[in-house]
Parts: C-alpha cells; structure tokens; sequence
C-alpha cells in the first residue's frame, strides 16, 4: 500500500485501497510486478481495473518501459517510442 493511503483515515474502505495498490502496480515499469497486476485485478468486480492493467503492461511489454515518462526522466526516445506516442490513444 502507499504510505498516503496507509496514513490517511478516510482510506480504510476497500474502493480507496484498492486506487492506492491498483496505481502502484500500474505504474510500476518492473514487467514482475505487472504480471503480479494482473493476477490480483483478475478478481470478481475489478474488471475496469484489469483493463486498465492490461493496456498498462503492454506497453511495458513493448518497451520495457513507459515512453511517456521519457523527456521528464532525460532517457532518450527510440524511434519505436516516438512513432507509439504519435498514435491515437497512446495516452491514457
């Protein structure tokens, strides 16, 4: 869980956990833990989740990394990367 929602009271309904674990596995580049995502966001009732998580870990799968995240983290961008964020609904 992240510290913020460890730490806040209003957080102990299952909806808020699950935002906190849900956006720590999603935006993890580490390919483990997206597939870990996807076995927990398998689960009765988290369907919108495990689509998200699923287009999450493509991306991952493609590029071992997010391209979005690039010019903020001053990685260079492949032509693969350049050409993918140019496409309609790359973004999220």
């Amino acid at each position: 869980m992240t510290p913020w929602v460890d730490a806040n009271p209003r957080c102990n309904q299952t909806s808020c956990k699950t935002f906190g674990t849900r956006n720590d596995h999603m935006h993890s580049e580490s390919a483990l833990i997206h597939q870990q995502a996807v076995t927990l966001f398998s689960q009765a009732g988290m369907q919108d989740s495990l689509r998200f998580e699923l287009r999450h870990q493509a991306i991952i799968e493609r590029f071992g990394r997010y391209p979005h995240r690039n010019a903020i983290l001053g990685r260079a961008s492949t032509p693969d990367e350049l050409a993918f964020l140019s496409e309609p609904g790359s973004a999220f």
